[in-house]
Parts: structure tokens; sequence; C-alpha cells
């Protein structure tokens, strides 16, 4: 509700006996603010929000003289009404109250220097210093959700941010804030604070002081939370937002000590404020979509929490403990933990790195390590919304706290999550049976197969992966035929892959000349099982050239057999426009295998059929997963459609990946170490060789590159058989900038591998 200058002159003249001269519209969230120039001077006339009452107001008048008894020129005054009062009520029922007007000018956000960033954390700190000891029953009851303390009520606001990835990025930090709060709850301090300490409520006065004003936010909540909001707003605009925040922490801890659990927690408390801010925000425009004080700082709020994500908590904490005096909790302990690894757990484990990395935690497509390291993963592929995604972390926690069980019972998720699954498919395809991981579903795919055909023959790709269980590895090349591979049976066949970039030719050559080589090989096996990726990661992410797919199932089929395509990298939208790699080659497999990313890294996988082949398999003996289909992996599995859908991320993959497959095509034409370039969506490879011969794998090159891309802060992996194609598959939420950041830094190592070449 507003109000107009004419009514407001009336009241300030009968209520207080000011004249007016002229108003001067303030900005506020809740309250409207007036500069009102009298004869005698400047004033402020604030009208309180309808739901403020007058044990609030009064509450908020003596925080401010509790203050004023320290800081005698750090406050307003509050300037008395004719009868001798502290405020004054409108005929509308609200509070107006008068302040005394301060000269000086507005901080602002950001760009302040460190010795002023210090002063600044050193004023609030004598601020805070000064409220000890103060008691108020008013403030302590008030439960507002701008008080970090109550940021659980900022949830249901989270609906008004209209932008499914921003949205996620807000809930992300809301949640890990309130997760962890319950494990230091009674380990923070509580006090009284100002509780809103950004940039246009802290003044430099004329003689070089502070001021603060607007105590609408002041509350008893965490000690920690009058710092951790002021150093949000001196981080806006930071390249180094931490950085940017510790000379402010270093000052307020020079007055009053923060403890190491605070320290801990300072991370959290920034990200939640920040969430807690574009939520309100978002929110509040719904009903003043054009006041530019609500929107003033949402943008800078949105760039920071990205850079947050990007720093990681485990950085931010050490560098905080080290501004207060503490010593950094962190320190690298790989070495003991390889060692303990060691003593437990066979070397067939391996590890990613020569120098392995101590992983502590994960965000979205970052990873931080227990030195306080962030890593730009480019090659996770089974967080497929993104490390800790928000909206799948919360659908396992509600599904664990309320059932979780076998599919021996009826329950909606179950229903629900097929029904959902199976829409994303041709309409053949409509039956599903839920394992615990991709291997489980390639073991049931087979099994499947057999029934229906009445033969165990299996046809495979060469260099082709499928699975650990026994049976996923006989028809796995990658496996059986490789280091430490003995081989497999008589009536499993390796069809050549269909490579151009080996072979040399164009793709339509590169086609006919390998459906004649797997027809040579096929010739006279009768009916039988093909199984294949539509992309063979493990053969060094190669796509099977365009017709070959089609012609394969047409041979298998004309020969009684059926077909697989194994989904497990492929699917749920990493090729882009192509939802399932088998739709890129225009075909309708018999039997889908589904895992990996089907629930974000939750164990579970999936084997899609047709209601024929699923009844051939009906033949009195019970299949039964223990774990597959349980209502807490479909949970999670429903979340990932629901963040697929909700970010657009497979529209990210197609935009994002052909972005980037055109900057390291530009790579390529620089480097002749890059020998090719291919793939699909964000399911890349770059195959790296001696001279541009294809003939002459550079092995040794991709591992210089995967250890310098690693001191770079970015995670890439390899394969194929000479091990020399680097794989990016990043989680979906991978941006144009992740892109830029991997391919200059990729172009850095090439230069220097050129010129001491």
């Amino acid at each position: 509700m507003t109000v107009s200058t004419e009514f407001l002159r009336d009241a300030l003249k009968a209520d207080y006996g000011i004249t007016v001269s002229a108003f001067h519209r303030l900005g506020g969230y809740d309250s409207v603010n007036y500069r009102v120039d009298t004869d005698s001077g400047q004033l402020v006339a604030k009208i309180y929000p309808e739901e403020a009452s007058a044990d609030e107001v009064m509450a908020e008048i003596a925080i401010a003289k509790k203050i004023a008894l320290k800081l005698p020129d750090a406050v307003q005054a509050a300037v008395p009404t004719l009868a001798g009062g502290k405020f004054s009520r409108l005929t509308d029922g609200r509070i107006l109250g008068v302040l005394e007007f301060l000269e000086g000018e507005f901080i602002g956000d950001g760009n302040a220097d460190e010795k002023e960033s210090f002063q600044i954390g050193e004023f609030l700190g004598r601020i805070d210093e000064s409220l000890f000891g103060f008691e108020s029953a008013a403030l302590k009851a008030r439960a507002q959700s701008w008080d970090l303390r109550n940021s659980f009520l900022v949830k249901p606001k989270l609906e008004f941010i209209g932008n499914g990835k921003k949205r996620s990025l807000a809930r992300y930090f809301l949640n890990q804030f309130l997760e962890r709060l319950a494990g230091w709850n009674f380990k923070l301090r509580r006090s009284y604070i100002h509780g809103d300490a950004h940039g246009e409520n802290i003044l430099r006065m004329n003689d070089g002081e502070f001021a603060i004003i607007d105590y609408g936010d002041a509350c008893h909540s965490f000690l920690l939370s009058e710092i951790a909001i002021a150093a949000t707003y001196r981080m806006f605009g930071s390249r180094d937002p931490i950085g940017a925040a510790v000379p402010a922490v270093a000052g307020y801890s020079s007055v009053v000590p923060l403890t190491e659990e605070e320290c801990d927690a300072f991370f959290y408390f920034v990200g939640a404020r920040l969430a807690s801010s574009v939520c309100h925000s978002a929110e509040a425009k719904t009903e003043k979509p054009h006041d530019e004080y609500i929107a003033r700082s949402e943008a800078g709020a949105w760039e920071l929490m990205e850079r947050l994500i990007e720093t990681g908590p485990v950085d931010t904490e050490n560098r905080i403990r080290t501004a207060c005096g503490h010593a950094p909790r962190n320190l690298d302990d790989t070495a003991l933990q390889f060692n303990r690894r060691s003593s437990t757990t066979s070397t067939a484990l391996s590890l990613q790195f020569s120098r392995p990395i101590h992983m502590k935690s994960a965000a979205f497509q970052y990873m931080y390590d227990i030195s306080g390291n962030a890593y730009l993963d480019c090659y996770n592929n089974i967080p497929q919304v993104g490390h800790c995604h928000p909206v799948v972390v919360e659908a396992g926690q509600r599904a664990m706290s309320e059932l979780n069980t076998n599919t021996r019972y009826l329950n909606d998720t179950f229903n629900r999550y097929s029904e959902r699954l199976l829409a994303r498919f041709p309409r053949e395809l409509d039956r599903v049976f839920f394992v615990n991981s991709g291997s489980a579903a390639t073991d049931l795919a087979l099994r499947l197969g057999e029934a229906f055909i009445g033969s165990n023959s299996v046809a495979a790709m060469e260099f082709g992966y499928h699975g650990n269980t026994r049976a996923a590895i006989e028809v796995s090349h990658y496996k059986f035929a490789g280091k430490g591979g003995k081989g497999t049976r008589e009536d499993v066949y390796a069809l050549p892959i269909p490579d151009r970039f080996k072979a040399g030719i164009d793709e339509s050559e590169t086609t006919q000349i390998y459906l004649e080589k797997a027809r040579d090989v096929l010739e006279g096996k009768g009916s039988l099982t093909f199984i294949a990726e539509p992309i063979v990661g493990c053969g060094g992410q190669v796509p099977l050239s365009s017709g070959y797919l089609e012609g394969i199932y047409a041979m298998v089929r004309g020969a009684g057999g059926i077909t697989i395509s194994d989904e497990v990298q492929t699917g749920f939208g990493r090729l882009g426009k192509h939802f399932w790699g088998f739709e890129m080659h225009g075909v309708v497999p018999d039997i889908v295998v589904l895992g990996k990313p089907i629930a974000n890294g939750h164990p579970m996988g999936a084997v899609v059929t047709s209601r024929r082949i699923a009844e051939a398999f009906e033949t009195g003996m019970e299949f039964f997963s223990s774990f597959g289909g349980n209502p807490v992996s479909c949970s999670i599995a429903e979340a990932v459609l629901d963040v697929l859908e909700a970010e657009k991320l497979p529209e990210n993959a197609e935009i994002v990946g052909h972005y980037l497959f055109g900057r390291l095509e530009e790579l390529r034409q620089r480097f002749a170490s890059i020998g090719d370039v291919r793939g699909g969506g964000l399911f890349l490879g770059v195959e790296m060789v001696v001279g541009g011969d294809p003939q002459k794998p550079a092995t040794a090159l991709v591992g210089t590159i995967k250890d310098g891309l690693r001191d770079s802060g970015i995670l890439v992996g390899s394969d194929g058989p000479s091990d020399n194609v680097l794989k990016i598959k990043p989680p979906l939420c991978f941006t144009k900038q992740n892109a830029d950041r991997f391919v200059e830094n990729l172009d850095s190592i090439l230069e220097k591998h050129e010129q001491h070449d």
C-alpha cells in the first residue's frame, strides 16, 4: 500500500508540527521512506509496513539508542511527536516515524579497497559489541524470513524464480545452509544484530567515520550473520570474491573474534544470504515489477553465486580461518588416504591420476579437493544434471524418510516413473525392468535376447564396453581383448568399428566398407543378439558412421536376431537434440540399456523393451532385483527428468556442445597433433596423433594434457585402444564460459608442446 505525499504532509504537520517544503522518495523494501525538506533542515519520514507492530518499532528505536551510547554519531535518533511519543499512527493504521537525516555518502556494494573493507568490518564489530547485554522480547520473537536463522521460510519463495537453472542454484545454497546448520546450530553464538549491513545502509560521514541506518531487519540471530551479510556485498563484482571478503571479516574479527565454527560456516551464510535475496526479489517483483530498489542487487547476487560455486567451500573455509587467526582445517592428507586405500583395496580398482586427488565435495560442474582446489569437471557423465543437484538430493531425502522397499509391493512412485520414462521412447518400446546398475541392465538385456531368439550368440562392436558382470565382460571387446583380457566365448563376435578417421575415407564409404566387414563376420552365424553404443565411448568416442546401424539392424533382424542399444553413456539428453543415441541413427532398437545418469549417480539401471520380448521372458522363473525399482531410486530418477525438463539441459547440451565442437575444430586447424574432433552434444572426443597421422597415436601427449589441465583445475579423461583420445562428457549444466576455459587451457598446453617438440 502506498501513501500520497499530501496525506503524509498533513500527518507530519498534525503529529509532529513539521512543515514540509519538498518530498524525495528513498529506497525501501517493505517500508515507504521519504527525505523531507523543512525550514529547519532535512529529516526522514518512514512509514512502516502494515505488519509492523508497535513493540517492534519501539525495539528498533531502542536498539539504535543502545548503539548510540558507545557510538553516538553512528545512528539516527528518533524525532518525538508533539505529544512526546516515539511514533504516530496514520488513519490507515500504519505507523509513521520520523528520524534524523544523516549527511554522508553511501559506501555502495563492492569496489572497496582493503583498508576501507577492514574499516567497515571493524565498524560492524563495534556495533555488535555495543549490543552485548541488550534485551528485547519483541526482536527475539521476530520471525522474519530475512533473518538467516529462518531461512527455511524462504524456500517456498523459490517458485517465484522463473529460470529453472537459477532456481536450482538458489535452492542449492539454501539446502546446503540448512543441512549444515543442523550440526552448527548450538555452536554458533547468538546476539542482537543490525541484520542488513549492505552498501545502501552504511554511510561514510563527512568526518570519515561510518554510520548505519534502517533497523527494519534488526533481530536476535546468529552473530556471524552480521559480517557474513556485510561481506556478501563487499564481494559484488570481484573476480576473487573471497579475497574481497577477507579484509572485512578480519576487521570484524579484530573487535569480535570469530570462532573456528563461525569461520567454517561463513561460506554457507553468504550463500544463504544471496539465495534469500534473489528469492525475496523474485517474489517482490510479482507485486512491484518496476521497482528498481527491489532489483538493485539481483544481477550481482546471481553472478556472485556462480563465482562461489567456482571457488568452493573448502578454499573459503581456509582463507577465512587464516584471516581470523585460526589454522586451516583442511590440510592435504592425500598420501595418508592413498596408503589407507592401498591397505584395504585391490590395485585393480584404479585411480584417475598418477597423483591422486582427495576430493571432499562437489556442486554442479565443479569438484573440490581437501586442500580447497576447485576443479571444472569435464569428465564425469554420471552426475548428468550436475553434482549434488538440490532437486535430486531433496527427492532422495524425502523418499528415504518415507518408504524404501522392493518391488513386491505396489507404490505410486514406481508406476509414475515407469510411465514418464517410457513416454520418452518410441511407442513399441513399452515395457521396463529396473535394476541397480548399467552392468546389471546389460546382463538382463542379454538374457531377454536369449529368451526371445533362443540363442546365446552375440555380436558386439570392437572396443565396446557394456559393464562389469561376467556376461557383460564377455561381450565387451574393450575388456576381453584388452590388457589382462582372456578372450571370450566362441559365439561372441566382434565387429570392426566403422571409424572414418582411422579408415581415412569419407563417412558414406566407411559405412559401406564396414557393413561388408560385418557381413563377413556374421555370415552363417544364424540368429543372434547385437549390442552397441551409438557412440563407442571406450573405443575413443567414435560415432558409428551414418547408416551403419540401420544396415546392421536390418542384417541382424533378417537372420532372426534382435538389437540392443546401450544408452548408458549417450542417453538422457547428453547428445543434445537426440534424447537417446539411437535417434541420431534413425533406428529403433528392440532393447535399450540404461544406467549411469539415470539417477545422477544413485545406483540404478533399467532395461526398456517391447511387450513381445518381455512376454518371451515370462517362462515361470521370477525375475527379481532386490534394489531395482525401489521407491527411493525411482524418486531420484524422476527428479532427474524434472531437472532435465525444467532447466532445458538437453537444449543446453546441444547449444554448448555445438559451440565447444566449433572451438575444438579451430584448434584442430592449428595443431597437427589433433587428428580428429568427433561426437555430439556434450559427448565429444579429441583424438591426438603424431603429425596428423591416424596410425600414430600420441598417447604420451594425452597424458601431458590431462596432467596440465588438472594443474589448471580442469578434469578430463582419456580412452580409446591406444588411450590417445580426450573424453569430454561433463555434467549437462556445462556453460560456454566453461567451454572457453577448457579450450584456452588446451590451446596453451598444445602451444608449449609444439614449441618444444
